[in-house]
């Protein structure tokens, strides 16, 4: 099941949101849709919200990973890159393993993913420089190197990709 945002507006979000009920992964492709939403205030309730209820325990983060590769398809990458920037200026960490985990499901052919790549290369080479970077998985860096040509996405793969080697 996949959940439909098509009438939901920031106030549904932020009644939604601010309710005390079980979390899980269907629950978080809410938080997943409104990451991708073209209103800046949508969009800062689902980080906002995500990065709260994964620190307070309320939404285990494979749940949250789960929840978001759901929705993957259907949200417009180049949000979801403004959104993952601003997580990783709330949870630097959160941002970066969420971001890590969801790459290789998704399409690299997809507009946007360009602007994914530049913000999570960003956010990697943050964390190298502070000492706290994660290691790239198996699943991740083989993704990253079916990247090809001179497209600025191929640049943010090959760079993230050597990075993390």
């Amino acid at each position: 099941m996949c959940f439909d945002s098509t009438q939901l507006t920031a106030d549904c979000y932020r009644a939604l949101c601010e309710h005390g009920g079980r979390w899980d992964s269907l629950s978080a492709q809410l938080l997943g849709q409104a990451m991708g939403e073209r209103e800046v205030e949508s969009r800062a309730l689902g980080v906002e919200t995500l990065a709260s209820l994964v620190a307070r325990g309320d939404l285990a983060f494979d749940e949250a990973v789960e929840g978001l590769r759901a929705v993957a398809h259907t949200v417009k990458l180049n949000r979801w890159a403004q959104a993952f920037e601003d997580l990783g200026d709330v949870d630097p960490r959160l941002a970066l393993d969420l971001a890590l985990a969801l790459l290789p499901g998704l399409e690299r052919g997809r507009a946007g993913i360009g602007q994914l790549l530049g913000v999570i290369t960003a956010q990697y080479a943050r964390a190298q420089a502070e000492g706290w970077a994660p290691p790239l998985g198996e699943e991740c860096i083989g993704w990253l190197g079916l990247f090809r040509g001179s497209s600025q996405a191929a640049k943010y793969a090959r760079t993230l990709k050597e990075m993390g080697q």
